[in-house]
């Protein structure tokens, strides 16, 4: 999904009562700033829905590896399935991440650098989604052996740890004040 694409899908879920606020003098800033938060909900949506994607796609691997029995394949099982706890947590911190909401009496306002870091955080996230696609793909050849699955698997463990840094990081943005210019 492209930045322009999502900016689109956010800009036109407004109703006529947002289009004639928004020539409302002081209104446009108001306006562009839920724009940003929308653009960020629909975003975190989009990686959030990839992410469940790929989580569906290890259950197809893990009953193959089953099927194919034996004491080391059934390690290879545990593992995937740590894999796809890992995805399905990360699934749930982006999904229900903040989008920069702040009240008119929050005492940390998000205004629109911070706004534009987070949907600059969400764009990394698109490109982390991609990088553990890859890596799942690897997992779903069930003619490899053990060990080279089990390799494929850390380094996918890996590409979820990195993940989970970037949201920690992300969230960062969110509970730092805003420097006062």
């Amino acid at each position: 999904m492209a930045n322009q694409d999502v900016r689109q899908a956010a800009a036109g879920n407004r109703n006529w009562l947002e289009r004639i606020g928004h020539k409302i003098p002081g209104f446009r800033g108001y306006l562009e700033k839920e724009e940003r938060r929308e653009t960020d909900k629909v975003l975190r949506d989009h990686i959030a829905e990839r992410l469940e994607q790929l989580r569906k796609r290890l259950d197809p691997a893990m009953q193959d590896l089953t099927n194919r029995g034996g004491f080391d394949m059934l390690s290879v099982v545990n593992e995937l399935d740590r894999v796809k706890k890992s995805i399905e947590r990360l699934r749930g911190r982006i999904q229900f991440a903040s989008y920069g909401y702040s009240g008119m009496f929050d005492v940390v306002k998000v205004r629109e650098p911070e706004l534009d870091r987070l949907y600059e955080y969400d764009m990394r996230m698109l490109e982390l989604v991609d990088d553990l696609k890859q890596k799942i793909s690897i997992l779903e050849d069930s003619s490899k052996s053990a060990d080279e699955l089990s390799g494929a698997i850390r380094e996918a463990l890996q590409a979820c740890r990195e993940f989970d840094e970037k949201i920690d990081a992300r969230d960062l943005v969110l509970q730092t004040p805003p420097s006062e210019a």
